[in-house]
């Protein structure tokens, strides 16, 4: 058997008693004082939001000619809450209410007419903080839709794995905890 020269043992020795020093030692935090009470928070879903937004005429712009195939008329509306996170994998529903007396419409909307015979279509689009608003007509016309538009977004959501019908905006509320104490006005 061998044995361990002197200086050996010493630095074996002293490995051990720092060993053994670090695995006991302890660190005592200590808290420090409380800061002040946050205003309170929104009440509803964390990751679902509801923001109105009032239209008026003169928010809609043309596109094309009027009288023209590809004529309709363009809404385009700031949404920096809609992320590239959102775009990817979350959910952007737009509802329209042409009045406080009317109910949700979800979009897109078509409107059909006999007399004058046309159709007309209010569709959006969205990406990064924006949405587009579109009404485009079959008569070659297009109608300025003046109300509120209600744009919900939410993160997370398993579309397709929910039986909500999304076009029925009261059913959406309640699905996601929004009521109209909720909401955000621009």
């Amino acid at each position: 058997m061998k044995k361990l020269s002197f200086y050996t043992t010493l630095k074996a020795a002293a490995l051990l008693f720092t060993a053994a020093i670090v695995t006991t030692s302890c660190v005592r935090v200590v808290d420090g004082p409380a800061g002040p009470q946050g205003p309170p928070g929104q009440n509803g879903n964390a990751n679902v939001i509801s923001i109105n937004y009032e239209v008026f005429d003169n928010n809609w712009y043309d596109v094309g000619t009027p009288g023209a195939d590809d004529y309709f008329l363009a809404l385009d509306l700031d949404v920096p809450e809609i992320t590239a996170d959102i775009v990817n994998s979350g959910l952007v529903l737009v509802y329209y209410r042409p009045d406080n007396q009317s109910p949700w419409f979800a979009l897109p909307y078509t409107v059909i007419s006999h007399s004058p015979s046309y159709m007309e279509k209010l569709d959006f689009i969205y990406d990064v903080a924006y949405v587009g608003m579109q009404s485009k007509a079959t008569d070659r016309n297009a109608s300025a839709w003046n109300g509120t538009f209600r744009i919900v977004i939410a993160s997370g959501v398993p579309v397709g794995k929910t039986a909500l019908d999304y076009s029925d905006y009261n059913e959406t509320a309640a699905m996601f905890g929004l009521d109209e104490t909720q909401q955000i006005y621009r």
